[in-house]
Order: C-alpha cells, then sequence, then structure tokens
C-alpha cells in the first residue's frame, strides 16, 4: 500500500506516510517513537489503550476501499488514528489535561476526535461538534465521544448544548468555508463567536483554548492572522505567536472582550 507523503505532525521533522489500514498496534508502536519526550508517551499510551481493537478493525474493513491511497488534504487521512491522536497529545499535555480532576469540555471542529479520544482516557466527559461527514461520526462512534452535527457560522450564536463548559477547544480550524464565502473570518467574525461563547457556553472560571490554522495565499505563502492575534492580546489572552494559540482565561477577559466588540461595532 502506498501513502501520501506528509510532514510529520507529531513533533519531529522529515516526513511520515499516513497507515490509515495498518495493524493499530504496530501503527501506535511505530508512532509513539516520533513522539520527543515521556510524558507525551505517557498520554498517548493511556490514550491508545482506552481504544476498542475489535472496533479499530470494523472500521478499517469499512473503509478499506477508500483508505487504500490517502491523498494529503483528503478527509480520509484523519483516518490514521495513531498518527493523529499523537497530534494532539500537545496541547492535552499544554492544558494539563492529564494531571486535572475531570472538566466539562466542548471541542469545537472536532473532525475525528482525536482530540476528546485523550480528553476521555483522562476521565474528561466531551462534546465534539462538526459538520455532518460519515468517516469522522463512525470515528466518533469507535472512540465512544459525544458528537453532535453543528456547524459553526458568523455571526450566528452556536446553539445551546444542554450544558456549560470548563474548557472549549478548537484545534487546527477554518471556519471560512462553511460561513458566507466572503473569504477568511474577520476579526470581528471571531470576536462575536469568541464573545457568544463567554457569555453562553463557558463556565466561570473557564477557559477558551484556539490553536489557529494558517492562512493560505494564491502564491503559496502560509501565515497566521496577525490581527486577530493582535486583537487577542488587546483583550488579555496568552498569545503564542509562532503557534498561533490563543489562550483566554474566563472571568480576567470578560470585560475586555465586551467593550472591544462594543468599540468596533
Amino acid at each position: 500500500m502506498s501513502g501520501s507523503r506528509v510532514r510529520s505532525a507529531c513533533g519531529r521533522s522529515g516526513f511520515l506516510d499516513y497507515k490509515p489500514l495498518k495493524d493499530f498496534g504496530l501503527r501506535a508502536a511505530e508512532i509513539e517513537g516520533s513522539l520527543p519526550d515521556e510524558r507525551l508517551r505517557q498520554i498517548y499510551r493511556k490514550t491508545i489503550s482506552s481504544i476498542d481493537i475489535d472496533k479499530v478493525k470494523a472500521f478499517q474493513e469499512k473503509y478499506g476501499p477508500v483508505l487504500k491511497d490517502v491523498p494529503p488534504q483528503s478527509y480520509e487521512k484523519y483516518a490514521d488514528l495513531p498518527f493523529w491522536i499523537a497530534n494532539k497529545v500537545h496541547p492535552a499535555a499544554f492544558l494539563n489535561l492529564d494531571k486535572r480532576s475531570p472538566l466539562d469540555i466542548l471541542d469545537i471542529g472536532t473532525g475525528a476526535a482525536h482530540f476528546p479520544a485523550i480528553c476521555q482516557a483522562f476521565g474528561h466527559r466531551v462534546v465534539g461538534i462538526d459538520i455532518d461527514y460519515r468517516l469522522y461520526q463512525d470515528a466518533c462512534d469507535l472512540f465512544g465521544v459525544d458528537r453532535r452535527s453543528l456547524g459553526v457560522y458568523s455571526e450566528v450564536p452556536l446553539r445551546p448544548l444542554g450544558r456549560k463548559f470548563d474548557l472549549i477547544t478548537a484545534i487546527a480550524i477554518n471556519f471560512h468555508y462553511e460561513s458566507n464565502k466572503r473569504g477568511y473570518w474577520s476579526v470581528d467574525d471571531w470576536a462575536f463567536l469568541i464573545r457568544d461563547l463567554i457569555n453562553n457556553h463557558l463556565k466561570t472560571p473557564g477557559t477558551i483554548y484556539f490553536e489557529l490554522n494558517r492562512r493560505m495565499e494564491a502564491d503559496g505563502t502560509e501565515y497566521f492572522d496577525q490581527d486577530l492575534l493582535h486583537w487577542a492580546v488587546a483583550v488579555g489572552a496568552v498569545v503564542n505567536w509562532p503557534r498561533g494559540i490563543i489562550t483566554l482565561s474566563v472571568p480576567d477577559v470578560r470585560t475586555s472582550v465586551t467593550a472591544r466588540a462594543a468599540a468596533r461595532s
């Protein structure tokens, strides 16, 4: 079976192939070696050990015909479960999810639920939301993740989910594909979403953690939205500029987010 050549998502330079049909145990062992320190490997091993191997085999059998050769930009690349679980251990460690008492977590743009799988392995209660896609739903079922079919749209409040959350995450997210097709989201679009999350979906105290995707220009240039990162700093968020990460803590930022939104309106 041939695989698509892609840059490693596991913290190691070089390239790895996507291998969604490889024996789960062998693939997990292979990927574990790419993680750079023992804490990350412990998070990874605990998550892998929580997964039902028979369900993985059934998943691989169902999608076998479409997983023989996975293009690097396809949704099917996320069927390489060990690879993408390893990709998500870094934010899990940053958020200390391996050391904290059980939290209520909302994961926006949850995809195939690799991050919720890690959260649940450490006893956290997770709701994942995303648009409809059958492979994603089956992966969520495999992990036992509560996945809701729900998109995120510019200037549209997120519908109630039955409870509020200690932590709201969105990792490697793009919303502009599902908005009004006028291009990438503006700062105002992001501010509306963050204000809605703070006012209607986040507990106090609580945390919002966003890892941005890079914007891509026609000439191949890629970059994080600098205007959004500057706005985040202005409202009191902690920003990791090289990685495009925004962390907002409530109640610390509530007043400044509301004031900035009023000033821009």
